[in-house]
């Protein structure tokens, strides 16, 4: 699904003239690192800047225990944020933060303040089989299983948790997409099961959607895990380097690394699976959403509402 204008003049950029908003674990990172290496654009290395979050954020009750670590690695002051992009000559300046398209609300006000009618692009992965990913990646520190993550959120939604922990209500994207829709003239929705199945084809979409000339990633680029790489974490793990790390590297990025680390070591030693029971209750859950959003979107998603894990 697309929706553009016409591009106008590119300026040498001092700020940001796309963003990718969401959805957490529907592809965000990968498709800011393949975009990146498009000539002509720009995308900062740190990802999740979150700044047009900031109010949000500031207002998760401290008794989450994710929030220092996301307030760290946040970048929540107006002059940091847009010193980033300053300089920048790239025809496109842009950034990928996942909370964007949950609190929307929130956040569209100030996008349309600082950047105006900007192109945004919007990633979704089948609502179920993300909210699973979403707990499988917090599994390694949080030591929880599926149905107890489920049976919490209630509960951390009234406490003011961070929508990180929101497992269930972040797959409900109708609203979600609706309001970016109503309220900027480009919008692009990427199927993160289109993406996973061809890369190169859907970077040429958004290459073509920005205004862009057709890139191609090098042969020798790897879509996956760098095994190498993962063989020099277990070394830095198992050598007790990370607090000396600490000591010598910013928290801010420290904690972005940690989370790194984590993901590389941990995360696909084991994953877990929801029991027939969960299953359906999310199935369900999502299948009147995903029959709106297939109007808002005008695609068939026939596949998520049929889906068996």
């Amino acid at each position: 699904m697309e929706r553009q204008l016409e591009s106008g003049n590119h300026k040498k950029m001092s700020k940001p003239n796309f963003l990718i908003v969401g959805a957490a674990k529907a592809g965000t990172t990968s498709a800011a690192k393949y975009l990146n290496e498009h000539p002509d654009i720009f995308i900062p290395n740190e990802k999740e800047l979150r700044f047009f979050a900031r109010k949000v954020l500031l207002n998760v009750s401290p008794k989450d225990p994710s929030i220092n670590g996301i307030l760290s690695s946040s970048v929540l002051d107006e002059d940091e944020y847009f010193k980033i992009f300053k300089d920048q000559d790239e025809k496109c300046s842009g950034e990928a933060s996942v909370h964007y398209l949950y609190h929307h609300k929130e956040v569209i006000p100030e996008i349309k303040k600082y950047l105006g009618d900007i192109p945004i692009l919007i990633f979704l992965r089948e609502p179920t089989a993300r909210a699973i990913s979403n707990i499988n990646y917090l599994f390694n520190t949080h030591r929880s299983n599926i149905e107890q993550e489920i049976a919490k959120e209630n509960s951390r939604i009234r406490k003011g948790y961070n929508s990180f922990w929101y497992h269930k209500n972040l797959g409900l994207y109708s609203s979600q997409v609706e309001a970016y829709c109503k309220n900027f003239s480009k919008v692009k929705v990427v199927l993160f099961e289109d993406f996973v199945k061809d890369p190169q084809s859907i970077l040429d979409e958004i290459h073509r959607f920005l205004n862009l000339s057709p890139f191609s990633l090098p042969q020798y680029y790897n879509y996956n895990e760098n095994l190498d790489q993962r063989f020099f974490l277990k070394t830095l793990h198992s050598l007790r380097l990370t607090s000396l790390l600490k000591n010598l590297i910013p928290e801010k990025f420290f904690f972005s690394l940690k989370m790194k680390l984590f993901k590389r070591l941990f995360y696909k030693k084991r994953k877990l699976h929801p029991n027939k029971k969960t299953q359906d209750i999310l199935q369900n859950f999502y299948k009147e959403d995903i029959i709106r959003l297939e109007k808002i979107i005008d695609r068939d998603l026939s596949s998520w509402r049929n889906k068996a894990l």
